[in-house]
C-alpha cells in the first residue's frame, strides 16, 4: 500500500472510532494480532465508550501525519469537558466531575500492514490533562 493509502487507513481509524464513537472499526482496522501500547483492542473498545459518558464532547484533531514505510506517525490533541466521574490516581479511584476543558495532546505511531494497524504505539501527557481537569490535588495552582 502506498503512504497515503496508509495514512489513510489511520485517519479513518481516529475519526471513526474517537470522534463517532464506531468501535467496530477496532475489528476492520486493526490486525487480530494487535500490539495496541494501551492494551487489548477489547480493552480500547471499552475506553472509546466509556470516554463518551465523562467527555460528552471529546473531539480528536489531528495535527500532523507522517509516514514513512510501513509506518505512520499522527500528532493529535484530544478536547473536551469533564463532566462524568474521572480517574483519579491521587485519590487511588475515581472522583467527581469537575466541569472543566483540557486538551490533551500525544503522539502515536502506527505500523500498517496490508490496510491493518498492526501495531500502535504512543506517547502523551496524562498527568498534564488531569491538571488542567482539575482532579489531581497534588496539581499546581490555577493562575489563569
Amino acid at each position: 500500500m502506498s503512504l497515503e493509502e496508509n495514512k489513510e487507513i489511520v485517519r479513518r481509524f481516529n475519526d471513526e472510532a474517537w470522534n463517532k464513537g464506531n468501535v467496530a472499526v477496532f475489528d476492520e482496522y486493526f490486525s487480530p494480532v494487535d500490539f495496541m501500547e494501551g492494551g487489548s483492542q477489547h480493552g480500547m473498545k471499552a475506553f472509546c465508550l466509556e470516554l463518551r459518558k465523562f467527555v460528552p464532547d471529546f473531539k480528536m484533531t489531528i495535527l500532523d501525519m507522517i509516514a514513512e514505510g510501513d509506518m505512520v506517525a499522527t500528532r493529535w490533541t484530544w478536547t473536551g469537558a469533564n463532566i462524568g466521574p474521572t480517574f483519579n490516581p491521587s485519590l487511588g479511584g475515581w472522583g467527581p466531575p469537575t466541569g472543566k476543558p483540557f486538551t490533551y495532546r500525544g503522539i502515536s505511531i502506527s505500523k500498517v500492514v496490508n490496510g491493518k494497524i498492526v501495531s500502535d504505539m504512543y506517547e502523551s501527557n496524562w498527568t498534564d490533562m488531569l491538571i488542567q481537569m482539575g482532579v489531581n490535588p497534588k496539581a499546581a495552582p490555577d493562575i489563569s
